[in-house]
């Protein structure tokens, strides 16, 4: 019997291509002392991109790099980190490229080994590393296709029948929804040009319970599972009458207790198109208790990767 575990496999396309003198070679039955030549290659992912990273160290990149898997299985037993500096640059980039003959697996499963009959229908194999915690698994796969590991129910789900509430003592159940407001979304400000507001699941699901469960004739009702106030909405392609809230126009929304007190209206920011978005000071958010922040401390302001790190220029440490 013939078992993978875990078995992330990536199949790399097999393409043809000219090699370079700079590119580095790869086989399944490779050895990563090899200096990854056509004639000795490497023989896992992790050596070839520690020699590409080699090469950095010493110098830029002078012409683009190929990583040649031929055709093969390689076993993936630890992760491997690829990080920006691995990507190269616009004009020597760094690419990994599976050649032929046969596919390229990179394999992260593991074999196991051991199996033995329980009864007309089990299999059971022992696995140490499992029973004393130090693995875990959440697929297997015998002979390529995916089983089923033992579980309760064999088929479908476990379904909760009532839920508890009350002390030890003095319990009692309700068999509807659960007693809790799900979400809160309050005090945010609200800036689109497309998509739709609260499209998905935004229901409200009454729900009854009781306040204390010695007293079974002190139950109350909800009828709200989420809460929305104090937000600020603004599309600029849309009118207020022409806004949906969950498929309703903004008085509906607002009759089943949702925004009472937000608003819908121009947040007056400085200059939206060009990504300030600070707060003029007749901004109506103001109103609703927003206070201004410095926005030139918050998100990105550069750009990322190799490239931008190369035009982004240090500042100066000698002051």
């Amino acid at each position: 019997m013939k078992t993978n575990l875990i078995r992330l496999a990536v199949f790399l396309p097999a393409l043809a291509a000219t090699a370079g003198a700079a590119d580095i070679h790869l086989a399944s039955d490779g050895n990563d002392a090899n200096p990854g030549t056509a004639e000795r290659p490497l023989a896992t992912l992790e050596r070839a991109r520690d020699v590409i990273r080699e090469r950095q160290r010493r110098g830029p990149l002078g012409e683009a790099v190929t990583v040649r898997l031929r055709g093969g299985t390689y076993p993936i037993t630890r992760e491997v980190r690829f990080g920006p500096e691995d990507s190269g640059t616009a004009r020597f980039p760094i690419t990994y490229l599976g050649v032929g003959p046969g596919a390229v697996v990179l394999d992260g499963g593991r074999r196991i080994t051991g199996w033995r009959r329980h009864d007309d229908k089990l299999w059971v194999a022992r696995l140490p590393e499992v029973a004393a915690g130090h693995w875990r698994f959440r697929q297997l796969f015998v002979d390529g296709q995916p089983r089923v590991r033992a579980r309760t129910p064999n088929e479908g789900y476990l379904r909760v029948a009532a839920c508890p509430e009350g002390t030890p003592k003095t319990v009692n159940y309700h068999k509807d929804y659960e007693p809790h407001k799900s979400v809160f979304f309050e005090n945010n400000l609200v800036y689109w040009r497309e998509g739709k507001l609260f499209s998905k699941n935004w229901r409200d699901a009454a729900y009854e319970f009781y306040l204390h469960p010695k007293n079974k004739q002190g139950t109350v009702t909800l009828t709200s599972t989420f809460e929305c106030d104090w937000n600020l909405y603004f599309n600029p392609g849309l009118k207020l009458e022409d806004a949906r809230f969950d498929g309703g126009t903004w008085e509906e929304w607002r009759k089943r207790g949702k925004d009472t007190h937000s608003r819908y209206a121009d947040p007056r920011f400085v200059n939206p198109e060009r990504g300030d978005f600070t707060l003029q000071p007749d901004s109506p958010a103001l109103a609703l208790g927003f206070r201004p922040i410095d926005l030139s401390r918050v998100g990105p302001r550069v750009a990322t990767g190799p490239q931008g790190a190369a035009a982004t220029k240090a500042p100066d440490q000698s002051r």
